[in-house]
């Protein structure tokens, strides 16, 4: 591929632009625009956009300028010591990496963290990882970062899949086994002796300068007898970051910015047909979330389909039952990874995952899956964390009152309603109303903690709490922080329980609610005698499952 510089100059005398009639239409000065013709200067991502539109420039050709304005971009910024490859690197050793991807877009910070602990300079035996969930690009950006450095690595570079994710993962002896196979020719005594395998693999690579990347790791265990020494380096991508590794450099992928998931969408669809229907573009990537393969698969359905536009496309994605089959084009599919995930679960967690599921709300407290799953707080915390081992839920950071919250990706949520489809409407509704008990009792207290501070002119306490503490504890402490934090799903649940059937409790929670509002936000209430005691009286069955 010709450098930006070339481009750049090539793309300005085709159009019969001087660098000063350029810089007028792209809103880049004349002198960084002579500057990067010269390959003293690398473009912005801004400046890639302006200069593209000036240069109108459409489809592969824009995917080929932007593309060669990013590595200019990447080589500068992840080689500040100096050490670029060459431009003749000289490869001797293996050469087992997948195919790059020559639409890859996005994750410029992280390529330049991970590529400054890859450089030469940083010495041997350095270990990068890079973490996320299902779907999320690990593979895609351990493969593209591992091109970008290879030529710091002309000894070899090594790819193990590790199968880490499904259910066999690949036993380290096996990939000492490969590992020597493709280093040495020999392959060893195999599992009966692990640690000669090691050391016959390190011995090895002691005089050579080889990246090794091994794919989907499992954890630890797996990872550990692989690791290198010498003047080689480990690239290792897994679902969970791997804390345990000596690791000089690590990552945990989050969805795409919007921006990027937009230049992602037209990179493989074709940028002037992003461009032509904008706004069926922009809610296609929000309903994506951002997550990189659920765009990916758009994109490819796009561009298989020359005469679809973005709006005909989300017209197809309306119905959310079936939005998750939506998201499939040939053998690239959403579904696998995440139900990969799914099936890794246990009894237990998988069932939370569905009871979780059915809520439609921006986020929930933690309390909410004991209650769910009729469980003591603690087994109902192990639910939560095995969901979030999994990476098919997200934490939502802490609210107003110091409550934990989580949240499902806009992708996983798909699976969870799913999943919550095919729960026996006697489970659910039982669930449910252990929930809307459980709601009651709370709001009960929150009403009452108000009402006292009103009637004593009182104010109730703001400020956080010392330590973790029950739920009717920490609402009794701070009534208006919680019903701030909690109003979406209050106002929720009402509704979700009138639907159920259950109209009797939805309409005391309805009324209860709108009494902590007023008295929140000032208003006059009633007074409500001691003999009408809303928390003795109505809420008090929900204690047992709010507190255990």
């Amino acid at each position: 591929m010709p450098s930006f510089g070339t481009l750049l100059r090539t793309y300005r005398i085709e159009r019969r632009m001087t660098q000063e009639t350029l810089a007028a239409r792209s809103g880049v000065s004349s002198r960084s625009i002579v500057e990067m013709e010269r390959g003293q200067r690398s473009p912005r991502q801004k400046t890639l956009e302006h200069l593209a539109d000036a240069l109108d420039l459409a489809d592969e050709a824009r995917s080929a300028f932007v593309e060669a304005g990013e590595t200019r971009r990447w080589s500068a910024r992840s080689d500040p010591v100096g050490h670029a490859p060459p431009s003749t690197p000289g490869e001797t050793g293996p050469r087992q990496l997948p195919a790059d991807l020559p639409d890859f877009v996005g994750y410029d910070e992280e390529l330049a963290a991970l590529s400054v602990a890859l450089a030469p300079a940083a010495g041997g035996g350095t270990v990068v990882s890079i973490s996320g969930a299902p779907g999320m690009g690990k593979t895609v950006l351990a493969v593209h970062l591992a091109h970008r450095v290879a030529a710091w690595y002309p000894d070899g570079l090594l790819y193990v899949p590790l199968g880490g994710s499904g259910p066999s993962p690949v036993d380290p002896s096996d990939a000492l086994s490969h590992l020597l196979r493709t280093v040495t020719g020999e392959q060893g005594p195999g599992h009966g002796d692990r640690a000669w395998q090691q050391a016959a693999f390190r011995t090895a690579l002691a005089d050579r300068r080889i990246l090794l990347v091994l794919d989907d790791a499992s954890g630890y265990a797996q990872v550990s007898p692989l690791l290198t020494a010498g003047r080689s380096a480990v690239l290792v991508t897994s679902r969970l970051p791997l804390t345990g590794l000596p690791v000089t450099a690590t990552v945990d992928l989050q969805s795409l910015p919007e921006p990027d998931a937009l230049r992602l969408l037209g990179r493989i669809a074709g940028q002037r047909r992003i461009a032509e229907g904008r706004q069926a573009a922009v809610s296609l990537v929000r309903m994506c979330g951002g997550h990189p393969l659920a765009i990916r698969v758009l994109g490819a359905r796009l561009a298989a389909r020359p005469d679809w536009g973005t709006g005909g496309l989300l017209g197809q994605m309306a119905d959310e039952r079936h939005r998750l089959d939506e998201f499939r084009h040939g053998d690239l599919a959403l579904r696998s990874p995440l139900e990969q995930a799914y099936r890794n679960l246990t009894p237990l967690a998988g069932l939370g995952f569905a009871l979780l599921g059915g809520l439609r709300v921006s986020t929930f407290p933690e309390w909410v899956s004991s209650v769910l799953l009729d469980l003591d707080r603690p087994s109902g915390a192990t639910v939560l964390q095995e969901l979030l081992d999994a990476r098919l839920l997200e934490p939502a950071g802490l609210d107003v009152v110091t409550q934990p919250r989580y949240r499902f990706h806009e992708v996983v949520a798909l699976l969870a309603r799913e999943r919550h489809a095919t729960v026996s409407p006697t489970k659910v509704r039982a669930a449910l109303g252990r929930l809307l008990e459980a709601t009651l009792f709370l709001s009960g207290v929150a009403y009452e903690r108000l009402r006292e501070a009103a009637l004593t002119k009182q104010e109730t306490q703001s400020t956080e709490p010392r330590c973790p503490e029950r739920p009717s504890e920490l609402v009794a402490r701070r009534p208006r922080d919680w019903f701030v934090a909690e109003r979406e799903f209050l106002s929720y649940l009402v509704e979700v329980s009138d639907g159920a059937g259950l109209h009797e409790s939805a309409a005391t929670l309805s009324a209860l609610v709108e009494r902590v509002r007023r008295l929140c936000e000032g208003g006059h209430e009633a007074v409500v005698t001691k003999t009408q005691n809303l928390q003795a009286d109505l809420y008090s069955p929900a204690e047992t499952s709010t507190h255990r």
